[in-house]
């Protein structure tokens, strides 16, 4: 749900904690691709884009997607060397520090 072109902090929530989920009911080995802290009182970022496609092999510190704020923009890199099997948050959508970006097996 979008209200006023920002989304909805509640919305946000229950999507980074359906996300967990999901990504928790995958295979033992799977790896979870983490929006970091970005800095002080910095709570959400917005995907920008996505560097790598689900099936692509991705190497440690591989540059995966750039979020945004209003204030700058980071890269994510690969915490782990495999197979990006999943996007959670896809481009253009804002995810709180700490949801689930994404997955690796």
């Amino acid at each position: 749900m979008i209200l006023h072109g920002r989304m909805n902090s509640r919305y946000l929530s229950v999507q980074c904690e359906r996300n967990r989920k999901v990504a928790a009911g995958g295979s033992e080995f799977m790896t979870e691709i983490i929006l970091p802290e970005l800095g002080e009182g910095i709570t959400k970022a917005t995907i920008a884009c996505w560097h790598a496609k689900v099936g692509d092999s991705l190497q440690e510190g591989q540059e995966v997607c750039e979020a945004v704020t209003d204030k700058a923009s980071f890269i994510i890199e690969a915490p782990i060397a495999g197979k990006l099997k999943s996007i959670s948050i896809i481009d253009g959508q804002e995810a709180f520090v700490g949801c689930v970006l994404g997955t690796i097996e």
